[in-house]
């Protein structure tokens, strides 16, 4: 079956922009050639066709739509992978949808509107960073800060800006605490005889009462269009009239999860093991294979949950003909930032211990981790084996809040002998539209 996509070199231009699409069998220029040869991008390139037909259908000014369609196309054309295509596609598709689409319950104001869709563009493209209002350079002292909230006397990042769109510069303070990075949100209204407000986490509440804890993870100021917000990463707060926190709109995810293979692209095992709509088929673990007896209290385990029984799989994990009796041992890291990730080891022949061998010095003192000193735990490991031959898969879930869109990804590792070789490397996005919410 034949592929379509809207593009500047066929009949779109030639014709009229009410109809965009051609034949992949006469696909010339390299951005043709990938859409038609990526599945994905095909669906996408289908999705936009069909939303721009209705939205020309629809459209007050056609003129100027196609103008900026075609603007778009030149713009699309630039890209030179997979990844710039997905992000144009997934943000120009979002400004094509009607706003009744996007809003569906009709509380938001327009400007705010326009504002929640932005970020959301902003989001698809990995370019929120862009939208950060930076606070102030010179704070106030902890005791004027205490004066002014009531008691919060630790001092975060501080804001002064209008958060109610009142006119009136209204004081704001995000607190991060050390040990649980736990989030915390104060406001002011700069009305005469206004209260402070708080949202986040009260830690001497979640101390006492575990059960009744959401915390927030994380929070900046963005603004747009002239608007301030509060992004906790899933959605936008500002302030009411009256000094109090609303939510302005939330994000959802939209379509699958997108898988963007950055390194070993072009390499067959690499899209068969990463590009699978399943999910990646890891070596099954048994009892009886894990450690007989329990690990000695080396400082090399610090971080070892004991709590959990300790599974192993005989696999050859060095593809060096011999099986191994492979341990999976989960560490949990409870220092300023708590964390868990898994690490392999290989056991001595009787799975009595984990000797010292290059191995698993390899395996364990993270030459295959990032720096413990900014990753506390690092990517989980775990095995694979695809064609005979086994592989590392280091699954890394940890999330910037800039792009709280990136899902995390992986890296697969072959292991001959005691050294390892990166094969490939993937990252997972997912796509999202603002939606209202209704007061």
């Amino acid at each position: 079956m034949n592929r379509f996509s809207l593009t500047i070199f066929g009949c779109l231009l030639l014709t009229n922009a009410d109809s965009a699409s051609f034949d992949c069998t006469k696909a010339a220029s390299k951005v043709e050639k990938l859409i038609c040869s990526d599945p994905n991008l095909s669906k996408l390139d289908e999705r936009l066709t069909s939303t721009y037909r209705t939205a020309i259908k629809n459209a007050v000014n056609r003129d100027l739509l196609r103008h900026e369609q075609k603007q778009w196309l030149l713009q699309r054309n630039e890209c030179i992978d997979e990844l710039c295509l997905e992000k144009a596609y997934a943000t120009r598709t979002i400004q094509l949808l009607p706003t009744e689409t996007n809003w569906p319950i009709p509380s938001i104001k327009t400007d705010d509107s326009k504002s929640c869709q932005m970020v959301a563009e902003h989001l698809n493209s990995n370019s929120l960073k862009e939208l950060f209002a930076h606070p102030v350079s010179n704070p106030p002292s902890n005791k004027e800060i205490e004066h002014t909230f009531g008691g919060y006397a630790e001092l975060g990042n501080y804001w002064t800006l209008d958060l109610n769109n009142d006119g009136i510069k209204d004081q704001l303070l995000i607190l991060v605490d050390g040990s649980a990075h736990f989030t915390s949100i104060y406001a002011l209204s700069g009305k005469t005889g206004a209260s402070p407000v708080s949202m986040g986490t009260d830690i001497d509440e979640v101390a006492n009462d575990q059960s009744q804890f959401d915390p927030l993870s994380s929070a900046d100021v963005l603004s747009v269009y002239g608007r301030n917000y509060i992004f906790d990463g899933y959605s936008l707060w500002n302030l009411t009239q009256d000094g109090t926190f609303q939510t302005v709109c939330r994000f959802n995810e939209i379509g699958k999860p997108i898988t963007n293979i950055t390194i070993g692209n072009s390499i067959p095992v690499c899209k068969k093991i990463l590009s699978s709509e399943k999910e990646i088929q890891h070596v099954q673990y048994a009892l009886e294979n894990g450690l007989g007896e329990p690990l000695p209290d080396e400082e090399r385990f610090h971080m070892l949950s004991r709590g959990s029984d300790i599974v192993g799989a005989l696999v050859d994990i060095d593809n060096d003909g011999e099986i191994e009796n492979v341990v999976r041992l989960e560490y949990m890291f409870l220092g300023g930032r708590t964390c868990s990730a898994i690490k392999l080891a290989v056991t001595d022949s009787s799975a009595s211990h984990i000797p010292e061998t290059k191995l698993n010095e390899l395996l364990l003192n993270d030459t295959l981790l990032n720096d413990l000193a900014s990753h506390p735990c690092g990517p989980s490991l775990d095995m694979l084996i695809h064609d005979g031959t086994t592989y590392i898969d280091a699954i890394e879930n940890d999330i910037a809040f800039a792009d709280p869109l990136d899902k995390g990804g992986h890296t697969i590792y072959l292991i001959k002998l005691d050294k390892a070789e990166v094969i490939c490397k993937s990252r997972v996005r997912v796509n999202v539209q603002a939606v209202g919410v209704r007061k």
